[in-house]
């Protein structure tokens, strides 16, 4: 079986995604230091859910014994969660989907 996911090994990639996404805003020259630290920490935080949900799959390629209808309902649960957090983390900004 394989080993847990770190939750950090794709650190590198979110740092630079974050300083992709805080360098747009910074061009726009419309983002003050708190809207810049809540877009970070939402896009973190949809980082990490995506991470988490690949972690599901990675595990159930491997497990043959595993049902595909349970392991979408976790990956559809993570990916939600992290997608309301950043959401709440915006302060509500987006529309519902």
């Amino acid at each position: 079986m394989r080993a847990a996911v770190n939750p950090d090994a794709d650190k590198p990639q979110r740092t630079a995604a974050v300083e992709v996404a805080l360098r747009l805003a910074t061009m726009e020259g419309s983002m003050n230091e708190g809207e810049r630290d809540r877009l970070r920490r939402a896009v973190e935080r949809l980082m990490i859910g995506q991470r988490e949900a690949l972690g599901v799959i990675d595990r159930e390629v491997e497990d043959q014994e595993s049902s595909a209808q349970e392991t979408l309902a976790e990956v559809q649960d993570i990916l939600s969660g992290a997608y309301e957090d950043a959401r709440t983390i915006l302060g509500g900004e987006e529309g519902g989907a």
